[in-house]
């Protein structure tokens, strides 16, 4: 029964993560839920007493997932252009994955609606990838692999956003076709000039 348990708990995260990214969050609710996984309402107030709640548990799972996401790019990428290249990549497979939105980007679409407690995880998230992308961009700059076109912090921000941003429009504008050109533009903007050779005195 335990294991029951849990695995409804797991898919009513699943489902409601799913609405999130796809509708936003004052688009969905448990009614939707019982639709969509064929349970009562009662059932899902089981594990989730509220709206906010579940928002707060997807939003949780959501940080955690994205950590274990930064620690493997860390690992599997040395070169800082190419950890943004494979950042990025995360986006692109979201939207192409039933056109799915950042958590971060949906929720913020909407925060002047988010529960408080929601709100200040929400909050949390964004920094977090803010925080990564600035160690990132960080060495970057200091390998020389990166342009100086300003610290680390305000590249950070700018990156996150221009992608948070061009994904949210991506839904009335093309898809992951156009948020492709954003993407290889941002990136093509990154790289820093090789050095010049000094001209040969013969």
């Amino acid at each position: 029964m335990a294991e029951i348990a849990a695995n409804t708990r797991d898919r009513i995260i699943e489902e409601a993560e799913y609405l999130i990214q796809t509708r936003g969050y004052d688009s969905f609710s448990f009614a939707h839920l019982e639709e969509r996984i064929g349970i009562r309402k009662a059932s899902i107030h089981h594990h989730f007493p509220s709206k906010t709640d579940l928002g707060l548990e997807i939003v949780k799972r959501f940080r955690a997932n994205c950590q274990g996401a930064f620690d493997q790019l860390d690992r599997e990428c040395s070169d800082p252009i190419d950890r943004l290249k494979a950042y990025a990549g995360l986006f692109i497979q979201a939207i192409e994955n039933g056109g799915r939105m950042c958590l971060c980007g949906i929720l913020a679409a909407g925060f002047s609606t988010l529960p408080t407690p929601l709100l200040k995880q929400l909050r949390s998230a964004a920094l977090e990838h803010e925080n990564w992308l600035s160690k990132t961009f960080q060495e970057g700059l200091e390998t020389k692999r990166i342009q100086p076109r300003g610290d680390a912090d305000s590249l950070a921000q700018r990156f996150f956003s221009s992608l948070e941003g061009a994904m949210l429009l991506s839904r009335m504008n093309g898809g992951s076709k156009k948020f492709k050109v954003l993407v290889a533009e941002l990136l093509g903007d990154l790289p820093a000039a090789p050095p010049r050779r000094p001209k040969s005195k013969a």
